[in-house]
């Protein structure tokens, strides 16, 4: 292209932008608007993921399996199906074991224990029972979707049987329809709808992002009716506290865009209430003094946080989550 051509295509440039520069300028603002919006979908899902890992059962173990409904353990399995009062297990479940038959009594007992007592406990237990026959027996149910969850986060980047997607993706949906069958078996009963809330959290990370603000929705309403059967189910004010948390804690920007797509309202006034009442039976209360520290030291409460950290601290090392649980209570303490 000659000089002349060359000036030609310029000045024929220049007028194109002068004419158009509204258009232009428009499409350019709506192109960073357009890669805005994908960065905060991709934002959302992420933070909607960690609501997720809010409804994984990381189980624990408890101190006793006594009539164990003091705040000192760790974990109540009054409140799995309440098997250690076969009185309470019939107000709370329709088909409550058979008080005659004391070797089904003793061999659940021992799939709770094997649960509760360590990572290699949890598939243990599961091996247990898969084979067995849960088609009369709610109280095998139970366990089995409880092992579902479980074994759903050890599956999971880092957990100890190694991360197997579609090995979650097996686990999620198949608690998901047993705890959709003890609902269906048993209405009243708190343990259902929690475990459909828990369930639904493991499938999170196979849904898309409108879904999954959809089932947050679902997963929250879960949560209320499991409370609304029993006000004392400390596993559910537990995912509940959790699910409150993680939701007041994403962007501004993005609670908004998560309110537009269902999420529901949340708060950490709200969390923190539901973690104080978790303690003592939520299986989770290593955890649940951490996210107490830092809800009370947003709040200015600084020596009942200090508190908090020192309760979590003292409290043992069970299973792998909780190794990094108290490795942040440490550097927490160390910064006093």
């Amino acid at each position: 292209m000659n000089q002349v051509g060359f000036k030609n295509a310029a000045s024929g440039f220049i007028q194109v932008l002068q004419d158009n520069w509204v258009l232009i300028l428009s499409a350019g603002v709506l192109y960073c608007e357009i890669r805005n919006l994908r960065q905060s979908i991709e934002d959302l899902s992420r933070s909607i993921d960690n609501l997720s890992g809010a409804n994984a059962i990381a189980p624990r173990r408890s101190r006793s399996l006594s009539n164990a409904s003091s705040k000192d353990d760790w974990f109540s399995i009054k409140s799995e199906a309440s098997l250690e009062s076969l009185d309470d297990a019939q107000t709370v479940i329709e088909h409550p074991i058979n008080p005659e038959d004391a070797a089904v009594d003793e061999f659940l007992k021992e799939v709770d224990e094997k649960h509760y007592k360590s990572d290699a406990g949890i598939a243990e237990a599961w091996e247990m029972i898969k084979d067995r026959d849960h088609a009369r027996d709610t109280q095998l149910l139970i366990r089995k979707t409880r092992s579902q969850c479980s074994l759903y986060g050890q599956h999971r980047k880092n957990g100890p049987l190694g991360e197997n997607y579609e090995k979650r993706k097996k686990y999620a949906h198949q608690a998901l329809e047993w705890a959709e069958e003890i609902i269906q078996r048993t209405p009243n009963a708190s343990v259902g709808h929690r475990y459909k809330a828990a369930a639904l959290g493991c499938c999170m990370e196979f849904l898309g992002v409108t879904e999954k603000a959809e089932k947050g929705k679902v997963i929250k309403d879960s949560l209320s009716e499991a409370l609304n059967c029993d006000p004392g189910d400390l596993k559910a004010h537990y995912i509940l506290a959790r699910w409150h948390f993680e939701a007041s804690n994403l962007p501004w920007a993005l609670r908004g865009v998560a309110s537009r797509m269902g999420m529901p309202p949340s708060s950490e006034d709200d969390a923190l209430r539901h973690f104080n009442t978790s303690l003592g039976g939520s299986g989770h209360d290593k955890e649940v003094q951490l996210y107490r520290y830092k809800l009370l030291t947003k709040r200015g409460n600084h020596e009942e946080a200090k508190a908090a950290v020192k309760a979590g601290l003292a409290l043992p090392i069970v299973f792998n989550s909780d190794r990094p649980v108290h490795e942040e209570l440490i550097k927490i303490q160390n910064s006093f």
